[in-house]
């Protein structure tokens, strides 16, 4: 709700950003097949973690009143079930997206500039990004910490049988919370 009330006053005061002289009709294409599919592989299992583990975290106070305990008995088994299947391969599909986008994520001095201008917003001058601009690239370094540390978590928790304590269970379990509320806000 925030976002969205944000966006609006934006927009109201800003208005629409229009491209300089136009579309040219020349198209580049930047991403292939491949790292589109593996993209939209990610997205779609991380909305899939994100649904079911909030519903894991929160579902007691939400979902109780609504679907009634039998009700959300039977969708926690399932989202469980879902999340713990879904979770390795979404690791996979984030650790195979790091090998091949970090080359474009090195920061350069053109980053900051464009993130001091907030990617051309701010002022009326729109400054140079390269492949990837300066907040793909945070968001990128973002995954690359926060990310690794929910997923590496994440199997923590998910395999309780490759010998962790109930310590290391426990602060795994702090640790995947935490972060994921982090990068599902993000």
């Amino acid at each position: 709700l925030i976002t969205l009330i944000a966006v609006t006053v934006f927009f109201s005061f800003k208005g629409p950003i229009l491209i300089e002289g136009g579309r040219s009709g020349f198209r580049i294409k930047r991403w292939n097949g491949f790292e589109r599919l593996l993209h939209w592989l990610t997205a779609a299992s991380f909305v899939a973690l994100s649904i079911t583990g909030l519903s894991m975290l929160f579902g007691r106070f939400v979902l109780i009143p609504v679907m009634g305990a039998k009700g959300f008995a039977a969708w926690a088994d399932l989202a469980i079930g879902l999340h713990n299947n879904i979770g390795p391969w979404f690791g996979g599909f984030v650790v195979v997206m790091i090998v091949l986008w970090i080359r474009h994520n090195i920061p350069t001095a053109a980053d900051f500039a464009w993130l001091k201008s907030g990617g051309g917003i701010i002022g009326n001058a729109h400054p140079d990004a390269g492949f990837a601009n300066g907040g793909e690239k945070v968001w990128f370094w973002f995954i690359c910490t926060v990310g690794l540390v929910v997923i590496a978590s994440g199997l923590v928790m998910n395999f309780p049988n490759w010998g962790f304590s109930r310590d290391e269970m426990q602060l795994a379990n702090l640790v995947h919370g935490t972060c994921s509320i982090a990068w599902v806000a993000l």
